[in-house]
């Protein structure tokens, strides 16, 4: 109820703590009809679990569309997927952090795609996967709005 009453507001953007059901139909209607810059947390086992999740977390609203619609307005709406995960430093205590950093690119034997851009592991520590060239447009062209595309994985190892 709070996130469809919070767009009656207007607002510029909208931050939701973690999705947890039918709330996360109305998160993407607000992502799909002009609501730049939201964000929102969701438990998954990986990054390519993460929108599949979504998925069945919008399923759960009772004015929910089929699962193939609403999976087309994932793959439309959503641009990046950061990840993050718990991870052991050496000689620390286990912590969460960010551990890979991702777009979505499309959908693949019907399950959303994410690329992942960058990832992080205990031994190596931060190191490409992907291309920037497999940014979708769309992604691109927001990001362009902010900062140069070409340069967003820059500081990350090669």
């Amino acid at each position: 109820m709070l996130v469809h009453d919070a767009l009656r507001m207007s607002p510029d953007r909208i931050v939701i703590g973690e999705v947890r059901g039918g709330e996360a139909l109305d998160l993407l209607d607000a992502m799909g009809t002009g609501h730049p810059g939201s964000i929102c947390t969701i438990h998954a086992d990986s990054p390519r679990d993460t929108l599949p999740r979504l998925v069945r977390l919008a399923l759960r609203n009772p004015q929910a569309p089929k699962g193939e619609t609403v999976l087309g307005e994932i793959v439309h709406t959503v641009d990046l997927v950061l990840y993050a995960g718990f991870s052991r430093s050496r000689g620390a205590a286990r912590a969460r952090r960010l551990l890979s950093v991702g777009t979505v690119a499309g959908i693949d034997d019907g399950r959303p795609a994410v690329q992942e851009l960058v990832a992080f592991s205990e031994d190596c520590g931060w190191h490409r996967v992907g291309s920037l060239a497999a940014l979708p447009e769309r992604v691109r062209t927001k990001l362009a709005r902010v900062t140069d595309p070409d340069r967003l994985l820059d500081g990350f190892d090669a």
